[in-house]
């Protein structure tokens, strides 16, 4: 590669990652509204004041996101990766003492904090901020990771030597047209999973012989190091799980089809091994810690906690198949149509690189249908298929490959419909960037309880097409930060900004198309 192509590839890269980082920060919620979270963010705190996993004040409702260890103390069920994540921006906050300030200035709240939802909700500044001033910053991890994603995501196009102009449209498509915009302000936990993965998984792409065109060398750092990062997805998420066995067999193929010799097979596989060994054993020797054995997670102490816990058990996978394609609150169909879409992509992927397909197709179908039969399958209080949330960049790698059959074939009409989808799907998700998912279900369940009427049973609440946030999410003030002193209605803000949403998506479309010559670095697949 020249320099000047290189360089237009760092321009590209550094372009990307600026933008969808100011954009996720803009969108980004400024605090804590799932209690999931809360109790992650509650070990935080712990780690970085005494330096250990106690959550030492639980929610209102005890029992949830947290179970008593064999010591008598309180600990959180989920893994630990993710409050070693807030660890550092709480600390830096509390040197620089960014946490204090004018008491009456208004501050995002928080909803676990002194019943920080009514502060939401009546628009009104929390009497005492700080508390919420440090979850206001720390919740700015996850736009920054959410943004790196989608840079990972086009770096992972690049590496398959696609050309430039279709690896920025990949990444645009899915960092505007998908759940990850709205979820990049949340602070949910299949966010940092999300970047570890496809950390992980990108990894490999380097090294595969298919897009390097000669046999790779040094496999052994490359492939420790995309066990690592597998592993820590897992320390974060443990559905994480799905990936690692796939993930892993692509590090077998890349390690065959580089040499046929067994010892150099072997050599960089336990590499990759032992990178995946410490991020499992970050997740183990924390649950030792907690609970006492290195598989507990706090879910299974006791006969008692196991009941209570039964959310994450199996069961017939039919009401969650139909639930994450097509129910009224889950649906993929409705809430991420253009993944869908996407999918359109693995027949030409299948023809030019089989092996890739097949493991990715297998990867997904996995995922798809171990969660369709939880009983949890609807992933609580979120929007859309939570659950299906971390295969959304895995989607557009099939995307981006039938795309580059299109453009070498300059059929520019193909670039002007996915254009058309990009805009429509990224107007849509500006919709649910702007509304607030969490105060919407607690809004709809309180009310419905205080008539007698439970919409938590039978899942009613994410299946009864009366209670969807696809068109009632406007009811709620709008989510971001920046709007919630605003005395403007969230459907306001969404028709302001819808037209400027989609002219600035379609302009940069129609720029990547007419400049694809002078920014292509490759010739196309």
């Amino acid at each position: 590669m020249t320099g000047p192509r290189k360089n237009m590839t760092l321009r590209l890269a550094l372009a990307i990652w600026v933008a969808f980082t100011l954009l996720y920060g803009f969108f980004n919620y400024g605090g804590i509204r799932s209690p999931d979270i809360e109790v992650i963010f509650r070990v935080a705190q712990s780690l970085a004041a005494h330096g250990d996993f106690e959550v030492r004040e639980c929610l209102p409702w005890k029992e949830h996101g947290v179970t008593r260890g064999p010591d008598g103390k309180n600990y959180s069920l989920y893994g630990p990766m993710h409050s070693l994540l807030f660890v550092p921006m709480i600390l830096a906050t509390e040197a620089l003492e960014l946490d204090q300030g004018d008491p009456n200035a208004f501050v995002p709240p928080s909803q676990y904090v002194d019943n920080g939802v009514l502060y939401f909700m009546q628009k009104t500044a929390p009497p005492d901020p700080t508390p919420h001033r440090l979850r206001f910053i720390a919740s700015f991890l996850n736009p920054l990771l959410a943004a790196l994603t989608v840079l990972l995501l086009f770096l992972c196009l690049h590496a398959m030597r696609l050309p430039n102009s279709v690896a920025t449209a990949g990444a645009l498509a899915f960092g505007l047209g998908t759940l990850w915009w709205p979820y990049a302000g949340t602070a949910f936990s299949e966010v940092p999973a999300t970047f570890f993965a496809l950390a992980s998984f990108t990894c490999l792409v380097r090294r595969d012989r298919t897009f390097t065109r000669r046999i790779p060398r040094k496999l052994s750092g490359c492939f420790a190091l995309s066990g690592l990062l597998i592993g820590l997805a897992f320390a974060v998420h443990i559905t994480a799980a799905f990936f690692v066995p796939f993930i892993g067999l692509y590090a077998l193929y890349i390690a065959v089809t580089a040499t046929p010799r067994l010892l150099r097979v072997l050599r960089p596989c336990l590499f990759w091994l032992s990178g995946f060994a410490v991020g499992f054993g970050l997740w183990g020797i924390t649950n030792a810690m907690r609970f006492g054995s290195f598989f507990e997670t706090g879910r299974t102490v006791t006969a008692e906690q196991a009941k209570v816990y039964a959310h994450g058990g199996l069961t017939a996978p039919w009401q969650g198949i139909f639930g994450l394609l097509f129910s009224s609150g889950r649906g993929l169909v409705w809430y991420a149509p253009l993944a869908l879409l996407a999918l359109g992509g693995f027949r030409v992927l299948l023809r030019r690189h089989p092996a890739l397909s097949v493991i990715l197709a297998a990867m997904m179908l996995t995922r798809f249908f171990v969660c369709s039969s939880l009983v949890f399958w609807h992933g609580g209080f979120a929007l859309g298929p939570r659950y299906l949330v971390m295969l959304l960049p895995f989607v557009f790698i099939p995307a981006a490959v039938w795309l580059t059959e299109q453009r070498t074939a300059e059929r520019s009409w193909s670039w002007y419909l996915v254009t058309l989808a990009v805009v429509a799907a990224s107007v849509q998700q500006l919709y649910f960037a702007l509304g607030e998912i969490f105060t919407f279900y607690h809004t709809l369940v309180y009310n419905a309880s205080r008539v007698g009427v439970s919409l938590l049973a039978h899942n009613r609440l994410y299946l009864d097409w009366d209670f969807t946030p696809l068109t009632q999410l406007h009811n709620i003030p709008p989510a971001p930060f920046w709007a919630q002193p605003l005395d403007l209605p969230m459907l306001t803000l969404w028709i302001i900004a819808a037209p400027l949403t989609g002219a600035a998506v379609a302009t940069i479309f129609t720029w990547l198309w007419r400049r694809r010559r002078s920014l292509d670095t490759q010739e196309p697949l």
